[in-house]
């Protein structure tokens, strides 16, 4: 059987550059040299056994990654950001969700334990808020570093997250500049517990800033999907509300809204202002373009990733929390209207 020696001696370099470089950290070598070495793994058929490795060496160099649903760009976004970190770091993402599982809090302490049997050096959990305690508790049992996306509470440290009050805040005040007194919130039910409540705390601080009184039937909490978007809105318009702009918890439920809005024969934004939340490639495809919240995906996942390094390494990552500022990005989906 070919070892790292054989390859490192045909390929005139160490065996722990053979490593790094299968391991895909090319940070110290010429492509010269990682061509010859990726080559000759190839004609050998070589692949290192990282969990054998790991038990000798105490690492295995994959990392755990679990994400609530993939079809959403955001997360997608999110997760690319991260294996590249990782790539350049020599570490693979194990990439995990739950996906649409009925016990989805079952699901994710499931998808833990199996990190866990595969001795991952470490874990990067962005899950549901009622499991985040739990979660965290087991991978503290089985000494697993973690780093918590978008479940910020004031409790937890090691969080990278998004100041979401702020964003909804933006997004319902610039509805209100433009004229709109009439705004209906769809969020996911999610929104009734911290921290993701934030974003409907945000959109009522901006109400009462501006003297916009609060109305219940304008506001809808289901799921962050484009469905629940579609639901809300048919649901407002079946019951005869009054409403001439929409803020939505995230863009695929402003694609679902929008879609809700045009078989009602309401045209955005001519008829119905629409902002929308992550500023995902939907934002820029949706016809018109939308008007939205931007998260920076790609530097949330590289934080993370880096901060979870820092965690493996055993070092204390400062600061032990790290928060983003929204920004709103003005696209053709919000009308200025008067005498409202």
């Amino acid at each position: 059987m070919v070892t790292l020696k054989d390859i490192g001696r045909e390929a005139g370099v160490s065996p722990g550059t053979v490593s790094r470089v299968l391991n895909g950290n090319y940070s110290k070598v010429s492509e010269a040299t990682k061509e010859r070495i990726l080559a000759l793994a190839a004609k050998y058929h070589y692949a290192p056994n990282q969990l054998a490795r790991g038990l000798v060496a105490s690492r295995t160099h994959i990392v755990g990654l679990i994400v609530p649903n993939l079809t959403n760009p955001y997360f997608a976004d999110i997760a690319a950001s991260i294996t590249s970190e990782g790539d350049a770091n020599g570490y693979q993402v194990m990439l995990c969700s739950p996906l649409n599982a009925r016990d989805r809090i079952g699901k994710e302490a499931a998808l833990v334990r199996m990190l866990a049997s595969y001795s991952v050096d470490g874990v990067i959990l962005s899950v549901h808020h009622a499991s985040v305690d739990t979660l965290v508790e087991m991978l503290n049992s089985y000494q697993i570093p973690y780093v918590l996306v978008d479940n910020y509470d004031a409790h937890r440290p090691y969080c990278v997250y998004t100041d979401d009050f702020s964003g909804s805040y933006i997004a319902t005040q610039h509805l209100i500049e433009n004229g709109h007194t009439q705004i209906a919130f769809l969020g996911g039910e999610q929104e009734l517990t911290n921290p993701y409540r934030r974003r409907l705390e945000g959109y009522l601080e901006a109400l009462n800033n501006y003297g916009v009184p609060r109305r219940e039937e304008l506001i809808r909490l289901t799921s962050y999907q484009m469905a629940s978007g579609d639901a809300g809105v048919q649901d407002m318009v079946e019951k005869g509300c009054d409403f001439t702009a929409i803020v939505c918890g995230n863009d695929i439920m402003a694609a679902g809204a929008l879609k809700a809005l045009h078989r009602n024969g309401r045209q955005v934004p001519r008829d119905i202002s629409l902002v929308g939340y992550d500023d995902t490639y939907l934002a820029e495809v949706l016809d018109p373009q939308l008007t939205t919240i931007r998260q920076p995906a790609h530097l949330i996942g590289a934080q993370a990733m880096r901060m979870l390094l820092q965690r493996i390494a055993g070092e204390d990552p400062k600061p032990a929390t790290k928060s983003y500022t929204p920004s709103l990005v003005i696209r053709n989906s919000v009308r200025h209207i008067s005498g409202n």
